[in-house]
């Protein structure tokens, strides 16, 4: 798991997660965050290449690629942080190229960074 201190920020409706030059729209963790530091967590799995349609982006440099057959890590630069992506196989990915991954916005995991609690949205009717 791809975890990173980040701090929310609220845009009227909306809440963002920023971390090291990323922000990401999040829909659990922005109600119940207390405080306006929480963890993000981002499975490696959850990151794609190239980005989809509708997904949020996260630009980042391939920093090691390491190719395992029908899958491919590799482990990118966002800025001062580091991730790992488990992408499907990528023969053309090197590392210093710059890339941009995808991320859902339901695949966002966040906890809060007192405690490591899983943060989630209210359920409806509460």
């Amino acid at each position: 798991m791809n975890l990173f201190e980040a701090t929310l920020e609220r845009d009227g409706e909306a809440c963002f997660a920023r971390f090291g030059p990323a922000r990401l729209e999040i829909s659990d963790g922005c109600q119940a965050a207390s405080r306006s530091q929480i963890v993000l967590g981002l499975r490696p799995e959850s990151l794609s290449y190239p980005a989809q349609a509708g997904q949020q982006v996260l630009r980042a440099e391939v920093e090691t690629v390491e190719h395992l057959g029908a899958e491919t890590l590799i482990e990118v630069s966002l800025g001062e942080v580091e991730a790992v992506a488990k992408l499907g196989r990528q023969d053309h990915l090197r590392p210093g190229a710059g890339i941009e991954l995808g991320v859902a916005k339901d695949k966002i995991l966040t906890f809060d960074a007192r405690d490591g609690s899983r943060l989630r949205a209210p359920e409806a009717g509460q």
